[in-house]
């Protein structure tokens, strides 16, 4: 048996409080089909909230930025995200500043949970699929107008930006997932290895993951979040390899940044030769 320990865990958690994007261990998005933003550039700002079920051409870009107004394209075409939900913002959230750290911390929650019903996936699951999500916010203007709108947009991160998708991603990760909706990656170590979907060439593949604490727990430390995820991923990648005399594992961790964001999950990885 072999250990080959990552970095800290970069999961697009970490992208929650910049970018507005969500759950899955794969990192930030890059790049995609470029679409325009031009609110401020229209003679009558729309205020109306978005639909449920529209798709659109985001590009990588788009997913870095608060707000996006780039118009929804057919589901059965080619698209790049998917509109799982919509809210509003009521109250006293409705009276602050268009980027108030308020917004954020409603809309997290909400999102997540939203996405892992949306493609079926439980906690574990939603951190081990290049499936993940982003949500967006009114622009300045039509905050200012009254719009108190926010969506969450499934999309799909690979290699080289945000892989291309047709027809519903709905409920894909029921049952027996297909490998193009599955982490891996490419690399000698984890820590440095490209996050693919698992039907492409890979050298390891996200396998399970470890609960470190629940909403309560306090932040534990660097050295005792690592010890415990590899302790766990010893015994956990083994039983899923069925226990073979020689294998090698991966893991990454958690940092302060993902717990105070909310995750609880470290993810193991097993070498394999896909």
């Amino acid at each position: 048996m072999q250990v080959l320990s990552s970095a800290v865990l970069t999961v697009a958690l970490a992208l929650l409080t910049s970018g507005c994007t969500g759950s899955g261990p794969s990192g930030s998005a890059s790049e995609g089909s470029a679409t325009g933003r031009s609110t401020s550039a229209r003679t009558a700002v729309e205020t109306a909230a978005p639909h449920l079920g529209d798709c659109r051409a985001l590009s990588a870009s788009a997913v870095d930025e608060p707000d996006d107004d780039s118009p929804p394209v057919p589901c059965r075409g080619p698209h790049t995200s998917e509109t799982f939900a919509v809210g509003t913002f009521a109250g006293r959230l409705a009276e602050v500043s268009v980027d108030d750290e308020r917004l954020s911390s409603k809309v997290l929650g909400r999102c997540e949970r939203g996405f892992r019903r949306y493609v079926g996936a439980d906690a574990s699951l939603a951190l081990r699929t290049v499936l993940t999500w982003a949500w967006f916010r009114p622009s300045p203007e039509t905050w200012q107008a009254g719009a108190r709108w926010y969506r969450c947009d499934l999309i799909a991160s690979g290699p080289d930006g945000l892989l291309e998708l047709r027809g519903t991603t709905r409920d894909v990760l029921l049952g027996r997932p297909a490998d193009r909706w599955l982490l891996c990656a490419v690399g000698e170590r984890v820590s440095h290895a490209t996050r693919v979907p698992c039907d492409q060439p890979h050298s390891w593949r996200a396998v399970t993951t470890v609960v470190l604490g629940d909403a309560a727990t306090a932040w534990p430390g660097a050295r005792r979040v690592e010890v415990r995820t590899r302790d766990f991923c010893s015994d956990s990648v083994g039983g899923w390899l069925g226990y073979p005399v020689d294998y090698t594992y991966g893991y990454t961790w958690l940092g302060p940044a993902e717990w105070q964001a909310g995750s609880r999950r470290s993810v193991c990885w097993a070498r394999t030769n896909g």
